[in-house]
Order: C-alpha cells, then structure tokens, then sequence
C-alpha cells in the first residue's frame, strides 16, 4: 500500500471505448483502400536518435526504465502519421468529417473546445460535443503536478492519481498508458498480450509500436530500442547516458516533440510494510524536420540543453 494516494478500481468501460476508438481507427485508415493487401509496403521515415547524457536517479531513488515517443507521430497500421498539434489524433483521423461533426476536433490545437481536457481524452471517453459539457470545469489549467502527461484535471475525470504518476502500479506512466490505448488503472494490461505476437503491452509500449496489432516486418523496423550507459558516482550510486534509438520524424513545420520519461524507484516505508514508489523525471526536446538522417542528438539533462540542433519555436500551422 502507498501513501501517495490510491488507484481505482479497473474501468471495464474507459476500457471498452478505448479497444471501439481504435477499432473505429482502422475502420477510417482502410475506407480509402480499395484493396489493402496489394498495397506496396510503407517506406520508413526519417529517424533519429537520442541521447540524455548525464542523467542521474534523484537521491535516494534508482533507476528503472524509460519510455520515449515522438508526440508529433501516430503509428497508424504499419506507418507513421503526423500529428500537428501533439495530442495523440493523427492528423488525417482529425481531418475526418464524421469525427469532426462528433467531437468538434481540430488538427491545429490539443484542445479544440478550450476546456483544458485535450481531444484525444474526450474522444476516448466518448464525450460527443453534445456531452463535453459533462466534464467538470478545470480550474488548474494544463497542470502536471506527478509530470505523468495528464493534467490534474483529466487524471481527475480518469480516476487515476493526480500525486502519483502510476496510479495502478503497473510501471508504466498514466500519460503512456492513455496515447498507448491502455487503462491506467488496470495493473494487469501491462503484461498481457492481446495482439498475440511475443511482447506483453508494456515492452510494446516501450518500442513504441501498437498493444493492440501484432508486430510484423515492417512495425519491428519501426520500434524504438534503448541503450544505456552507466557511470558509477561510488555509495551505490550511478549516473547514466540514456540513448533512445530510432525515433521517427514527421514532416511538420512546428518541430518533432519528443518526449523521454525515466522512471525510477523508490523504497519507502508505509506503517510496517516496505514498499517501493515510483519517481519519474521527464525530458522534452523539439526536433527539426530538416534534421540529416540517423544523426545523434545529445541532450545534457543538467540543463535541457540541445547540443546539436536549435530548438524550434512552437510557430505556424502545416
């Protein structure tokens, strides 16, 4: 048991809109296919890789795993799609009429009716613009008290833990959980495997590839993969260059937001039980479209600095 607050019990229906958003998904990408099987195989984007060098566990705290994406890319099929305004809706599935007319979403901003609960939570929820108006008015704006990737307002809506960025323990961020289709208050998603291909959801998560389509020759091109080197500091504890590989990038004209979550644990005491709390540091850097092929990229965490590209301004609409 931890102090922090606890999760709730599992939502068999967060869940079950979640599985029809993405079933509807599909149902979008392959109406303008006449016949998908002979389709010539996508080519891959650009990608990158990146490197947080000089990361270090906060005292007391160790490291744990990482978690990466590009915020402005949407794995639709075996493809990555844009995504402008970084919400977790590709582009072309918000250009879509009928999701349009629905939900009164747009491809230019997270939150199309300025609520402060972004598209894609309206959407998974199934909160028609006829029923928006349900959702409780948020008076902390965008704020991200646990920097989990949901505002306090929508992990209250959620019934997650706005204190603690894993509310069901699963070890996987909240904010992950909700872009990945995974219901952050079910400890036991983590692990399974619905799509049948090998890899439990959270490895899945982790290359950023679908929970919920079986990984093929094409979307294993497309996983991302972590390498991590370690600088022991003596007192049992060590700094470290985390290196994400392979990150797609889009070509949008306000930057390619990539997102690094690194996890660590913490051992606490809570009356007489030992329990272990999960910690989180985040790191965020805007990548250029124009940025050569498979070049690195190093960021020192320190201070967030981006060594080798200029950080772009969030400016103008594709």
């Amino acid at each position: 048991m931890r102090e922090l607050g606890q999760p709730s019990s599992s939502q068999p229906f967060f869940a079950m809109v979640g599985l029809s958003f993405l079933i509807g998904l599909l149902i979008i990408q392959f109406q303008n296919c006449s016949s998908p099987k002979l389709q010539e195989p996508p080519t891959p984007p650009k990608s990158v890789n990146v490197a947080v060098k000089g990361y270090c566990p906060n005292p007391g705290s160790s490291f744990k795993e990482a978690f990466a994406s590009n915020h402005s890319a949407v794995l639709v099929q075996d493809s990555f799609r844009p995504d402008w305004d970084r919400d977790g809706l590709a582009d072309e599935t918000e250009r879509d009429e009928q999701l349009k007319q629905d939900y009164e979403i747009s491809l230019s901003t997270p939150d199309s009716n300025g609520d402060y609960y972004s598209d894609l939570i309206n959407i998974r929820l199934g909160y028609d613009r006829d029923n928006q108006f349900r959702l409780a008015p948020c008076d902390s704006g965008f704020n991200d008290f646990d920097l989990d990737g949901l505002t306090d307002c929508e992990e209250e809506v959620l019934q997650t833990d706005a204190l603690y960025p894993d509310s069901d323990d699963d070890g996987i961020p909240d904010g992950v959980e909700v872009r990945s289709l995974l219901n952050p208050s079910d400890v036991a998603d983590a692990q399974l495997d619905p799509d049948q291909d090998g890899k439990t959801n959270l490895v899945e998560v982790k290359e950023n590839t679908p929970v919920k389509e079986s990984a093929n020759k094409y979307t294993s091109k497309l996983s991302l993969s972590y390498d991590l080197v370690t600088y022991p500091q003596g007192n049992d504890t060590d700094c470290y260059d985390v290196i994400v590989n392979n990150i797609p990038v889009m070509n949008v004209t306000n930057g390619n937001y990539v997102r690094i979550y690194l996890t660590e644990t913490r051992v606490a005491v809570s009356g007489t039980e030992t329990v272990e709390l999960l910690e989180l540091q985040q790191v965020n850097v805007v990548i250029d479209r124009n940025v050569v092929n498979d070049s690195l990229i190093e960021i020192d965490k320190d201070n967030s600095t981006n060594r080798q590209l200029e950080i772009v301004n969030l400016e103008g609409v594709q």
